[in-house]
C-alpha cells in the first residue's frame, strides 16, 4: 500500500473515530451525588426534627409514643410533587404522600438500637437513600437517629 492510500485509511478511520466519541458523549449521562451525615437527638412525646431536603424530598426524624405507651423512633420521606416509588416495598406513591422509611420502638422497656437502610426514587431522575441507626432510650435520649443521607441526581 503506498502512502497516498494509508494517509487516507488513517483520515477515514479517525473521521469515524471522531462520529464515534460525538455520537457516545451525546449518548453520556451526568449523575450528580451528594452525601450528608446527621445525628439527632428528640426528647418529649412528640417532637421532630428536619434532616435533610433533597430536591422535592424532605427528610426528617420523629419522635413520638405508639399506641402501646412506648417511645418510637421514625425516619419519614416526603415528596411534595410528582410520581414517587418507594424502592424497599416496591410502591408507587402521589406527590404530597409520606412514608416511614425507617422504624425502631421501645418493645422491651430498655435501651434498643439498631441498624438499617431504606431508599426512595422520584420519576424526574432523583434517588435517595438512608443508612441510618435509629435508637430509643440510648445516649440519655428518648430517641436517637444518626446515618448518613445519599442522594443522586440524573436518569442513568
Amino acid at each position: 500500500m503506498n502512502r497516498s492510500k494509508l494517509l487516507k485509511s488513517f483520515a477515514i478511520l479517525g473521521a469515524m473515530a471522531a462520529l464515534s466519541l460525538t455520537a457516545a458523549s451525546a449518548e453520556a449521562k451526568v449523575l450528580k451525588s451528594s452525601q450528608k451525615d446527621f445525628y439527632v437527638t428528640l426528647d418529649g412525646d412528640r417532637t421532630k426534627a428536619t434532616i435533610a431536603k433533597v430536591g422535592t424530598i424532605t427528610i426528617w426524624a420523629q419522635c413520638a409514643v405508639d399506641p402501646l405507651g412506648e417511645d418510637e423512633v421514625k425516619i419519614i420521606v416526603k415528596n411534595s410533587k410528582g410520581v414517587w416509588f418507594d424502592s424497599d416495598r416496591g410502591k408507587a406513591l402521589r406527590g404530597g404522600q409520606r412514608i416511614v422509611l425507617l422504624s425502631e420502638s421501645d418493645e422491651s422497656g430498655e435501651s434498643n438500637y439498631e441498624d438499617d437502610d431504606a431508599s426512595v426514587a422520584t420519576n424526574s431522575g432523583l434517588y435517595v437513600s438512608v443508612a441510618a441507626g435509629l435508637g430509643v432510650n440510648v445516649f440519655g435520649h428518648d430517641c436517637v437517629a444518626m446515618g448518613t443521607v445519599t442522594s443522586i441526581t440524573g436518569n442513568p
